[in-house]
């Protein structure tokens, strides 16, 4: 058996026994995430054998595009010294430091992520938009018509699959304009929005996450994930790069099945060094919604 079926054959038995003894129910522990998942499927009548043999999954779906993008924010930023200078000010302005028993906490709540730190969370959403090419499916229900602005009308009939990828829309200079290809840290700053009609566009044409009814479940935790993390580290460290630029690594683009896109090489010839910032040695990174 390859190493790799085996490793995954050996995490499934483990899941599946733990979730057998029902300890998702009964260990006060267990995350909410976990406890949820499980509890709905209990209820469409899986057993925790059955639980146990697909939740495996779980760390996989959390990290696939979590991790790229967290990677390309951070080169992003990391490239534009001035643009690092206002996400640490803004950090800094939504941080609350604690002095603990001697140890000093700093803590940041999620659910001010978008208040208090808008400049770092229009990064991310240009990181998307640059980064992502998740191809989204659709069955037309009904047959339906759609008229272009320029007057073309196009009819879906029922039962048709309907590809959507993000790559085509996320590139589209009718609707980003001319810096359409590039990293611009403000493009989704709230002072950025335009009139009413380039909004519409601009929201019909961000889909990283899927549109419609049926967006990705776990948008919400990737968005508090990566803005969390994101503003811990550059607040809280010095990081230089090793061997070439933060801005000389290239995208490899897009690939069938895939999502967030990976660096050429995988990013080889990158390093980094990374070092605690003075005045933030001794911190402890709490985070709270």
């Amino acid at each position: 058996m390859p190493k790799a079926y085996k490793a995954r054959s050996t995490l499934q038995n483990i899941a599946c026994k733990w979730y057998s003894e029902d300890h998702d129910i009964h260990d006060p522990s267990v995350s909410a995430l976990v406890r949820n998942r499980a509890g709905a499927l209990r209820k469409n009548g899986l057993t925790g054998y059955e639980i146990g043999k697909f939740e495996v999954i779980l760390p996989n779906v959390a990290t696939l595009n979590a991790v790229p993008t967290f990677y390309w924010l951070l080169l992003y930023i990391l490239d534009r010294p001035d643009l690092l200078a206002r996400i640490r000010a803004e950090a800094e302005g939504a941080v609350v430091i604690e002095d603990n028993n001697g140890k000093r906490s700093a803590t940041f709540n999620i659910a001010d992520f978008e208040e208090k730190l808008p400049l770092l969370v229009s990064c991310y959403r240009e990181t998307l938009r640059l980064a992502n090419q998740t191809l989204s499916m659709r069955r037309i229900l009904e047959d339906t018509s759609i008229t272009t602005p320029e007057g073309t009308t196009y009819i879906l009939k029922k039962g048709t699959d309907l590809q959507l990828p993000a790559g085509v829309a996320h590139y589209e200079d009718s609707v980003w304009g001319a810096d359409v290809n590039a990293f611009n840290p403000e493009r989704f700053l709230p002072s950025s929005k335009g009139n009413f009609e380039e909004e519409r566009k601009r929201k019909a044409a961000y889909i990283p996450f899927g549109g419609g009814r049926h967006l990705c479940p776990g948008r919400n935790l990737a968005f508090a994930e990566i803005i969390g993390f994101a503003s811990a580290l550059l607040l809280g460290f010095e990081i230089e790069a090793v061997g070439m630029g933060f801005g000389d690594v290239k995208m490899l683009g897009p690939q069938l099945a895939g999502g967030t896109v990976r660096p050429e090489r995988y990013g080889a010839g990158l390093g980094a060094e990374i070092a605690m910032r003075e005045g933030w040695e001794d911190v402890e990174w709490r985070f709270e919604c």
